[in-house]
């Protein structure tokens, strides 16, 4: 099996079962073995990655793009980690999302489970991104195929809640693309690198720390999955749809993949040299902290769930 191939497993494997899904959902005997199927073949497929060594400090170019950018696949520390978690937090999700769908009676469960594992392998292709454009690309692709999810019951309060979930992620992540282009700018390419792409760039020329400050901030609040306010209000907005989708936005990928993406941006492409002379660090430090405080006083003082 070519190495291509392999990396593209935990990103096919979910999109094939979605298809297998819809085709088959009519033979109700067959309904929880393909459900459970899907994130025990994800994970093999990224045992299958991570048993050769040599993966863990390569990636594999699937096609170009632009010259020298394109869509590029890795598996590193963090992105292995992540999509552990994801894939192994998908089998628990797919365990109880099917009863209590079924109990509650909730209609078009095939189109639920379908577009379910689609998001899941944009997660995966996130996870296994290798430079930001191929995390952008997946990013955006997760936005569209949860929208589906979050319109479930196909209510009118519904769709207004899912105008606002796309209005939000769709639009923050354009000021995110335009960080692509000044990291063109400033590097010449948008890898991940092991140091900072920017470190790595910048070494022994003079760095304009208001510059690269901004340019933090603008990363981190045009990652707007990572709902750190003030861009955090499409989050409430989607708990409109059934609870599995609520738990999956929550805690499987959408609100993990923005966290994940911020992350994978301080460490590989700023890198941690030039974020230690940063003002700016303190400042985001601070909105983050002031996020999850004032959110969990709230979910504290909720009455009504």
């Amino acid at each position: 099996m070519s190495q291509q191939i392999i990396y593209l497993l935990p990103v096919l494997i979910p999109i094939f079962l979605s298809i297998l899904i819809k085709i088959t959902w009519e033979i109700q005997n067959l309904r929880y073995p393909i459900l459970l199927s899907g994130p025990i073949l994800a994970l093999w497929s990224v045992y299958k990655i991570q048993q050769n060594s040599d993966f863990m400090s390569s990636s594999i170019n699937i096609f170009d793009i632009f010259p020298n950018i394109g869509i590029s696949l890795g598996l590193e520390p963090i992105s292995f980690v992540f999509i552990i978690m994801v894939n192994s937090l998908w089998l628990v999700a797919t365990l109880y999302s099917y009863g209590y769908m079924r109990t509650n009676n909730e209609k078009r469960l095939g189109n639920f489970f379908s577009f379910f594992a689609i998001a899941i392998g944009c997660a995966n292709g996130a996870a296994l991104s290798s430079n930001l454009l191929t995390l952008f690309i997946f990013y955006e692709l997760l936005t569209v195929s949860t929208y589906p999810l979050v319109t479930h019951k196909g209510d009118e309060q519904s769709k207004q809640s899912g105008r606002k979930y796309l209005l939000i992620l769709l639009g923050t992540p354009y000021a995110f693309s335009s960080r692509n282009g000044i990291c063109i700018l400033l590097s010449g390419n948008l890898d991940f690198v092991s140091g900072g792409l920017l470190t790595t760039t910048l070494s022994g020329m003079e760095v304009n720390n208001i510059a690269i400050s901004i340019l933090l901030v603008l990363f981190i609040f045009g990652i707007s999955k990572a709902a750190v306010m003030p861009f955090h209000s499409w989050l409430p907005a989607a708990m409109v749809a059934p609870t599995p989708v609520s738990a999956y936005v929550h805690a499987v990928a959408v609100v993990k993949v923005g966290v994940f993406s911020i992350i994978k941006v301080l460490v590989y492409i700023f890198g941690l040299d030039i974020l230690l002379g940063l003002f700016s660090v303190d400042f985001m430090i601070y909105i983050c902290g002031f996020t999850i405080i004032t959110t969990s006083v709230i979910a504290l003082k909720a009455r009504k769930f």
